[in-house]
């Protein structure tokens, strides 16, 4: 309880700014890719143009995830250079020379919101008079007045949020990003991360090729960048960008294709046991169907991100319950993918990843008990014997 209370003042300092901010900002004030694309220069196309169909799940006669269905189509990637772009706070608030919001997605699907949740974390981590800067730079030509570092040039693998899905669809595909603007105009900015980032981020980055000496920490203050590199986002709402998603599958298996994966289980339940809620609450009672069909139970907090990545791309069936592990289904091929759903509570991040990715998705809904659930053996069972790899 003392916890929650302590998060108060800054929940209630987070909400009056974001209600000032709506008050005071306009659409105008949101810059979103088409946008910047104007404003930049030395603007490069990465990923190519695609188009995307999100269908409902393999069980079921209609979708029932509301924000990602139907056709989608995808728009070339690109990555460009804009002048003076001040950083700001620990979720590095990107603002341009004419004080405007660089979005990290578009200002009408969740551009505005990830900028209102940036400005509650940084009252929640600095204070209730942190994000003072931001609204008085909002707008604004004048850079605010205080100590600030300066980078001739930067790219950002730094935003709102890095949890371990968005790093993955979203962070991660920068990286190709910034290896065309390098190799186009042989230039290397300085790579910004989290501060104090989580293993998940420097595995990854690793095995794309970028130790701890490629990139430098975000200290989560304030920063003027002459020259910033922007990556232009690479995901529509819920959906995220398939030419991005594939590059990344082929990179990351490519970097742990040497290791040895004949002991690896080739049908995972991914357990979710020492997560602290989503977890099978009648699990006892459902790991035996499993295990007659093949599966084995992995917990993935166990596991480097290399064998992560290793131990997807080898799999032919993933059932688990709805959480960030999921994200590794981008790494698989030809995947069935049964995800469990507490009642009334259903969020289609892997059910759009699995349609990129060209997987089979099943979608079951259990019993919520308290932050577990309870699913049903008989309907479990029914998906795996009549569905899975029929």
């Amino acid at each position: 309880m003392r916890g929650l209370l302590s998060r108060v003042p800054a929940a209630l300092a987070g909400t009056g700014y974001n209600l000032l901010l709506d008050r005071i900002t306009e659409d105008g004030d949101f810059l979103g890719p088409e946008a910047v694309r104007e404003r930049g220069s030395e603007v490069i196309d990465v990923f190519e143009e695609r188009t995307v169909t999100v269908d409902p799940p393999v069980n079921t006669t209609s979708n029932p995830f509301s924000g990602a269905s139907g056709e989608r189509r995808f728009d070339p990637a690109f990555v460009c250079t804009l002048p003076d772009v001040r950083l700001v706070g620990p979720d590095a608030i990107k603002l341009n020379h004419e004080g405007l919001v660089l979005c990290e997605d578009r200002p009408d699907v969740m551009g505005k919101e990830r900028f209102h949740t940036a400005i509650y974390r940084y009252v929640r981590d600095q204070g209730p008079t942190a994000p003072l800067p931001v609204v008085a730079e909002l707008g604004s030509e004048r850079f605010g007045l205080g100590t600030c570092e300066r980078h001739e040039r930067a790219f950002p693998m730094v935003g709102f949020p890095t949890s371990f899905h968005h790093w993955v669809v979203e962070f991660l595909p920068r990286i190709r990003q910034l290896e065309r603007h390098e190799s186009r105009t042989g230039d290397s900015p300085t790579v910004l991360i989290p501060s104090d980032p989580p293993a998940y981020i420097t595995e990854s980055l690793s095995l794309l090729g970028y130790p701890d000496s490629e990139y430098r920490e975000w200290a989560g203050g304030r920063a003027h960048v002459d020259q910033y590199v922007y990556p232009s986002p690479l995901r529509d709402g819920a959906v995220p960008n398939p030419a991005a998603c594939e590059w990344l599958r082929d990179r990351m298996t490519s970097a742990v294709s040497g290791r040895e994966t004949d002991s690896m289980p080739d049908r995972l339940f991914v357990s979710r046991e020492d997560a602290r809620m989503r977890r099978i609450e009648n699990r006892p009672e459902i790991e035996p169907l499993l295990q007659q069909r093949g599966f084995e139970p992995v917990r993935l907090s166990h596991y480097p991100v290399a064998d992560q990545v290793a131990l997807f791309a080898q799999a032919d069936c993933v059932v688990g319950a709805h959480g960030a592990g999921l994200t590794n289904i981008l790494y698989g091929t030809d995947l069935d993918v049964v995800e469990i759903f507490p009642s009334g509570d259903l969020r289609g991040h892997y059910h759009a990843l699995a349609n990129v990715m060209d997987h089979d998705y099943y979608c079951l809904t259990g019993c919520s008990d308290g932050n577990d659930i309870r699913i049903d053996p008989v309907a479990l069972e029914s998906v795996l014997d009549e569905w899975c790899h029929r």
